[in-house]
């Protein structure tokens, strides 16, 4: 019963949390051009506003305010961004797309809304993670790596590619990887010949610039093959064996372009599997392979 009545107590001081989370900033919207369709943009502005749940445009009595202003100089034509006190941003519209420009505009400066930054209602460690499914960003990518280990006192890679898919919000991400790793020239001796890997990654930026380091935890499921000779009386050639396992693993990376649709990663990334690769019918391998890999690749 105490148990219980504790459980109670904690639910019942989580829950005025719970719903401060749930609050939207109320922002009123402004709009400058130097062009007759203001009323159009002002809409797109709106439009692009609802996407990101941390903000609801109003018409008065509101604590932020977002000021958007369209400029043509020497024939090329610049949004340029502010919300309360913070430092304006300015974005270039690469031909007509509008569209695109404001979505960019605002993705920087509502993440930096000085209200939300200082306000606790708003902004706390569980609120930002409770509103990574609504206000996170999508993004998949490629990435192309090397992928080896130390086996047999020699050193063995593999060339790899992994699709990725992740949701960024604010200072971290969640992601999904699916990678493979194979060798393309023939073995005569116990060679490392593929890897498979799924994992999931939780990676927290150490800035939010253009350019961030980061540091993730991997874990995942991962298969390891192998190709050597067979061991065994009146046996004679090559044999595979594969073992497939959890793991676990550290990554450091450096992100580029985090500002942009685009962004360009660059990897180092470690992997202990908790399983050991032990052949006990034809003896090809007993060993415990770690591996260690480095790359780089697209997010789009």
């Amino acid at each position: 019963m105490r148990l219980l009545a504790s459980l109670l107590l904690f639910a019942a001081q989580l829950l005025p949390h719970l719903a401060a989370a749930q609050r939207l900033t109320e922002t009123c919207v402004e709009l400058i051009a130097d062009t007759d369709e203001v009323e159009a943009l002002r809409r797109l502005v709106i439009d692009e506003m609802g996407r990101h749940p941390t903000h609801q445009v109003v018409e008065k009595n509101c604590p932020s305010h977002l000021r958007v202003e369209l400029i043509t100089f020497q024939g090329r034509r610049y949004l340029t961004g502010r919300i309360n006190a913070q430092v304006p941003h300015r974005q270039e519209i690469e031909g007509d797309n509008y569209t695109k420009g404001i979505e960019d505009l605002l993705r920087v400066v509502l993440h930096h809304d000085p209200i939300r930054l200082r306000d606790p209602r708003h902004e706390g460690w569980l609120r930002s993670r409770l509103r990574v499914l609504k206000s996170g960003r999508t993004g998949v990518g490629v990435e192309f790596f090397q992928v080896g280990g130390r086996l047999e006192g020699e050193l063995m890679s593999l060339p790899g590619v992994a699709v990725v898919g992740r949701r960024e919000v604010g200072d971290w991400h969640l992601a999904g990887r699916i990678g493979f790793a194979m060798r393309v020239e023939p073995v005569e001796r116990l060679s490392f010949i593929q890897q498979l890997s799924l994992q999931g990654q939780a990676a927290y930026y150490f800035s939010s610039g253009n350019v961030s380091p980061y540091v993730a935890g991997v874990f995942g499921v991962e298969d390891q093959r192998f190709r050597g000779p067979v061991h065994l009386a009146g046996e004679e050639g090559l044999d595979d064996y594969h073992k497939l396992g959890l793991s676990l693993g550290l990554r450091l990376g450096l992100e580029v372009f985090r500002l942009t649709a685009t962004r360009f990663d660059l990897y180092l990334q470690g992997s202990a599997p908790l399983f050991a690769a032990t052949d006990e019918e034809a003896y090809v391998i007993d060993a415990y392979f770690p591996t260690l890999s480095f790359g780089g690749g697209f997010i789009f």
